[in-house]
């Protein structure tokens, strides 16, 4: 993130020079503050570099579907806390 567009354009710059296959650029404007976003990755496919992590299956799924079908559903409640535990 920077803070002045002429160090925007000189970073830009230094990574096309440097031949980076992904680079994208983003603009944040609060008021009359402004903020330049540069993201960049150095794989040589963009897209795959685009891609979202995969972080794994979530903990329900990962149990199977009849784990899911007996979670308990709704706000969760503590029983450290008599007011707390008692029903909604």
């Amino acid at each position: 993130m920077v803070g002045k567009k002429a160090t925007m354009r000189a970073v830009r710059g230094a990574l096309h020079a440097a031949r980076c296959p992904a680079l994208r650029t983003a603009e944040l404007c609060q008021g009359r503050t402004s903020r330049w976003v540069l993201a960049w990755s150095w794989a040589a496919d963009a897209r795959a570099a685009a891609a979202p992590l995969r972080r794994g299956p979530p903990p329900a799924a990962a149990a199977g579907p009849a784990a899911a079908a007996a979670a308990p559903r709704g706000p969760a409640r503590c029983a450290a806390s008599p007011e707390l535990a008692a029903p909604l």
